[in-house]
């Protein structure tokens, strides 16, 4: 489960640190490539046919798993005490349902499987680094391409099969996970036990395969419909409750019998609450684990018997449970919020709308399109700064700009705003330093600004390799813009 959280106002799922140690190789006789066809070889190719798979993993609460696969379609449904969430493929489309049932679609392919499909580019940046020398002895493939996570993966020297594999993601997190005692499946090797851990007991996890068959009632694998929170009534906008304060946008929300304020932050992938307000509400959490972004914090789960924003109502919700210290702020409505309807914003004239997607009509409006990419649950968009292309995430939940450091070396034309004066950016679970730097021509869809601010983060810790950066209530501001996740599209017009 990815969360990913900007500023004070957000999540992300990542991991903890554990140190990895430098070590000296043998010299191996094979290249990248021929590696990979030998594990290729090794692993086999399941037989045609439907299969259904049952496993368990074990950490700070079981998990029941049950994979269906039919050919190249799969689904796998995932249970925990209370929670069920699902994912998988079918013709080619990657999907996932969250604990509250919005169902989303994905494109993106991480920069490590584009590397290891194609590990004979020279740009791939995949290397054989040798052999342990330890026995069993192990060829140890080196997946690090530019400025993104980096992989090293471990193959048994004599059968060939991965036996394990240590991530290190640039927000200077570490983690392992182990393979063993792998058995022929229908023409497949596949491991039966497996271990993860990266350095925080909270997040270790043990996991089996129980049962591994075919499929006697083979049963469709299409993604299933997404839930919505709530109905919006068709016809005019229903304006939301809404406090605009030095720019921050705050939602009242009834939790139980107490009205809360809550931040309206798209760069939420999730519906949150601080633990301290959900202690005092007397409702439960589950499963503890911990996360980073600008530095380490719990995470728990939680589900919130009655959940309301003004007219609307919601019941038997499932919330994140992370430390939200942040003015009033106790709660973030997040993508599952954004996902059950049209919601706009317009911050000049303080007004939170809702809109049924039935009756949104962007041209009556006005509007014009920016193309939405959803993979995350979060709104990431393409824009430009001086000419030089990037993906960034469209925050309400930021008020700044922020540019992470690889897409801000390619800026030649970036200059500090105050030369020599250096700032700090509040995250949930930390403070990151930087500087304030200005830059021409910030191009998003129709939007021009000739001189944008920017914070440049002197570090990566706020960084999980999927965006450039940020685009913030900032530039926001001046637009009133409305995000349909529905048609993965945010419809904007200049504030007058």
């Amino acid at each position: 489960m990815q969360k990913r959280c900007l500023f004070n106002l957000a999540l992300i799922a990542a991991l903890s640190p554990a140190p990895v140690f430098a070590a000296t190789y043998l010299p191996a006789n094979l290249t990248p490539v021929q590696l990979l066809e030998k594990a290729d070889a090794a692993e086999g190719a399941l037989q045609p046919g439907s299969y259904a798979i049952a496993e368990r993993t074990h950490g700070s609460t079981d998990t029941q798993i049950v994979t269906r696969v039919q050919g190249a379609n799969r689904m796998t449904t995932e249970r925990s005490g209370p929670f069920r969430i699902a994912y998988g493929k079918y013709e080619g489309q990657s999907w996932t349902q969250d604990e509250n049932g919005i169902v989303r679609f994905t494109d993106r392919v991480s920069k490590i499987t584009k590397a290891l499909a194609d590990p004979g580019d020279s740009a791939s940046g995949v290397q054989l680094l040798g052999l342990t020398q330890a026995d069993p002895q192990e060829y140890v493939l080196d997946v690090h391409p530019a400025d993104a996570n980096e992989q090293l993966r471990y193959y048994n020297a004599r059968s060939f099969l991965l036996d394990r594999i240590v991530t290190k993601y640039v927000n200077g997190v570490t983690a392992t996970t182990q393979y063993a005692d792998y058995r022929n499946v229908f023409g497949l090797m596949r491991p039966f036990k497996w271990t993860y851990s990266d350095g925080h007991p909270e997040n270790a996890e043990s996991g089996e395969t129980l049962i591994f068959q075919r499929d006697a009632e083979p049963v469709s694998l299409a993604p299933p419909e997404s839930y919505a929170l709530f109905t919006v009534p068709k016809g005019a906008p229903l304006e939301l409750p809404a406090k605009f304060d030095r720019g921050y946008i705050t939602i009242p929300v009834t939790v139980g019998k107490e009205t809360l304020d809550f931040a309206l932050d798209t760069g939420s992938s999730s519906l949150a609450i601080d633990p301290g307000a959900l202690h005092r509400l007397g409702i439960a959490a589950y499963g503890r684990s911990k996360e980073r972004i600008g530095g380490d914090y719990d995470v728990e789960r939680a589900i919130v018997p009655h959940f309301s924003v003004g007219a609307l109502q919601m019941h038997d919700i499932e919330l994140d449970v992370v430390p939200i210290d942040f003015e009033s702020h106790v709660g973030l409505l997040g993508c599952d919020f954004f996902a059950s309807g049209v919601v706009g914003i317009d911050m000049k004239d303080k007004r939170i709308t809702i809109t049924s997607p039935d009756s949104f009509d962007p041209k009556a409006l006005g509007l014009q399109p920016i193309p939405l990419k959803l993979d995350d649950c979060v709104p990431d968009v393409d824009a430009s700064f001086d000419g030089v292309a990037g993906t960034f995430l469209l925050d309400t939940g930021a008020w700044g700009t922020l540019l992470q450091p690889p897409f801000a070396r390619k800026l030649h034309s970036a200059r500090p705003l105050s030369p020599g004066e250096r700032s700090r950016i509040g995250f949930i679970g930390g403070d990151v330093p930087g500087e304030d730097y200005e830059i021409p021509n910030l191009r998003l869809g129709p939007i021009l600004f000739r001189h944008a601010v920017a914070f440049i983060p002197s570090n990566r810790s706020s960084d999980y390799a999927t965006d450039d950066g940020i685009i913030g209530r900032d530039v926001m501001q001046y637009y009133v813009i409305y995000f349909d996740y529905g048609t993965g599209t945010a419809y904007v017009k200049p504030n007058p």
